[in-house]
């Protein structure tokens, strides 16, 4: 049976929706700038509003959402869009003067080497604009997307649902990097004298054995010489710089270019057809004519269309 909306407080769904990303009374209220006594009092309206409990006390004050709270997350959330659009219909979003949050999930490529330019960009552009940063090396669940906790994903990412949108911005080359006077950089490195080196592996997707790399090595019959696998690049950069021994790492040129002009490093590329790793930014369809989701598309697009990031 439909329901009255002249007869509910849609202010109560702006209340769960803050509910039901920060599961706690306290900070829910604080978020919305009202007491924790009164946030307590919307949850007891919202309750009778939907006749679930919504929300049980979990540990460490967390409230843990019944399974009928969590079936209203993705409705809540494209709810809670469309009325966003219809406050903005005719108002033009401009960047010099607009304050805002903006939610970007980046993988630690993207932190270290485009996060450094789009900063510079927003301070003279968007000076009232705000990143939020998450760290993100895997597109796991769309609801992230869903709930606001992510308005854009920017990074390499292995596999994206099929219910986002997708926009490749560039490629990066991989290069084997190492220490200056590494012997193995005095001749030309092939396929078999890498897979015998000492190395750090990059982890980027959720199992080593997806990597372009690592399944080219494999299909050659030859065994990887791996004394670490490690989630993050700079992680495996400062393994090779700060260990004794003579490991080398496949890192993205973009990500270390700034070093290979450094006495203490040797290079040379990796002897694998097709290495490239693809750089691409993520959203939601409901985000994609929200304005200001609209604007940093548009600006991280066109930082890499005019290579600021090279």
């Amino acid at each position: 049976m439909p329901v009255n909306l002249s007869r509910v407080n849609l202010n109560l769904l702006v209340a769960l929706d803050v509910l039901l990303k920060e599961q706690n009374v306290t900070k829910a209220g604080q978020r919305l700038f009202i007491t924790q006594s009164a946030m307590s009092s919307i949850l007891k309206q919202l309750r009778g509003v939907f006749n679930d409990e919504l929300f049980v006390r979990g540990q460490s004050s967390k409230m843990v959402p019944t399974p009928f709270a969590l079936q209203l997350r993705a409705p809540l959330a494209e709810f809670l869009g469309k009325a966003e659009k219809v406050f903005a219909v005719g108002k033009e979003f401009n960047p010099k003067t607009s304050e805002c949050v903006i939610r970007i999930g980046m993988s630690d490529y993207a932190e270290a080497v485009f996060l450094p330019r789009l900063i510079d960009h927003l301070l003279v552009h968007a000076p009232h604009i705000e990143l939020d940063i998450r760290h993100m090396n895997y597109i796991e669940r769309v609801d992230v997307f869903e709930n606001g906790e992510i308005d854009l994903a920017v990074g390499i990412f292995d596999e994206i649902p099929p219910t986002l949108e997708i926009q490749n911005l560039y490629s990066d080359e991989i290069i084997i990097l190492g220490r200056r006077g590494h012997p193995a950089f005095a001749h030309p490195i092939d396929l078999k004298t890498y897979a015998e080196l000492p190395q750090v592996v990059i982890v980027l997707f959720r199992e080593r054995a997806l990597h372009h790399t690592e399944q080219v090595i494999r299909q050659a019959g030859l065994v990887r010489k791996v004394v670490a696998s490690v989630p993050h690049m700079l992680s495996a950069l400062y393994a090779v710089v700060h260990t004794k021994e003579n490991l080398v790492c496949g890192l993205p040129k973009r990500l270390i270019e700034s070093l290979l002009q450094k006495e203490q490093f040797a290079f040379a590329p990796l002897p694998v057809e097709g290495n490239s790793l693809n750089i691409v930014q993520v959203w939601h369809p409901r985000s994609s004519d929200h304005p200001a989701n609209h604007w940093i598309r548009e600006t991280i697009a066109s930082l890499a269309a005019n290579e600021v990031i090279k």
